[in-house]
């Protein structure tokens, strides 16, 4: 039995979903992790480059994703509209997340690291005593 379909559609939904629900998963985690602060404490574990692996990857998964939604829903415009609508939110995701990306290459490429700044400062007290 055909559907008219030259593809399964599906699969093109599945993909954009993985994009966008892993994307905000793993943002999420990383939100998590900066709100306690885990990331200025373990200082071993290269987290600029982890996001910037992160951001970049993404980028380009949201390229493809938006790229499944407008070629879907160019080809089946009946009844479709939210391809066009996932296919304009991952274009702009893309933006953001490759924006990002570009931000934390700049930061790695000047070898900044998240570190904790202290200071220490000493108060000295005098007492005249007449």
């Amino acid at each position: 039995m055909s559907t008219g379909f030259p593809y399964n559609s599906t699969r093109d939904a599945d993909y954009i979903s993985f994009v966008t629900v892993c994307g905000l998963l793993i943002s999420g985690i990383l939100l998590f992790l900066y709100f306690i602060n885990a990331v200025v404490y373990f200082t071993v574990i290269p987290w600029l480059l982890i996001e910037l692996v992160y951001n970049a990857l993404w980028c380009f998964f949201c390229f493809v994703g938006g790229i499944v939604g407008a070629v879907f829903s160019s080809k089946h415009a009946v009844g479709d509209v939210g391809y066009a609508a996932s296919a304009f939110f991952l274009f702009l995701a893309m933006c953001v997340y490759g924006y990002y990306a570009f931000r934390l290459y700049l930061l790695y490429k000047q070898n900044i690291r998240l570190v904790i700044v202290t200071t220490e400062t000493t108060t000295t007290t005098t007492t005249n005593h007449p």
